[in-house]
């Protein structure tokens, strides 16, 4: 009996240590990266962010009807992290105009009435 307990004491401590040598550290870093998804009735709106060149949206979203955008390539754009004035238009006017803040690794979805 001493013996079984001492056995199992001893796989019990050599688990333990065999588990903690397992053990990683490091550190994990977020994308540098924001997004901006712009849903609802996107066609023929055009996004302006801050300074950057225009986005023509609703050209290829793949979207069965105007509430539904699914994210894609088309539907999806990469922005640096940071604090960004969004002014949509359509036919000439402005349908969306608000400023937000995006953080790394961020997707902020703008909703175009």
């Amino acid at each position: 009996m001493l013996k079984t307990s001492l056995r199992i004491i001893f796989v019990f401590a050599f688990l333990t240590i065999l588990v903690g040598c397992a053990a990683r550290e490091g550190v994990v870093q977020v994308d540098s990266k924001a997004y901006f998804w712009f849903t609802g009735n996107t066609m023929g709106a055009v996004a302006r962010l801050n300074d950057l060149a225009p986005i023509t949206l609703g050209r290829a979203s793949g979207a069965k009807d105007w509430t539904t955008t699914p994210k894609t390539k088309d539907t999806i754009y990469e922005v640096a992290p940071g604090r960004y004035t969004v002014i949509v238009e359509r036919d000439g006017a402005v349908v969306v105009n608000r400023t937000v803040l995006v953080g790394s690794g961020m997707t902020k979805e703008i909703t175009v009435p």
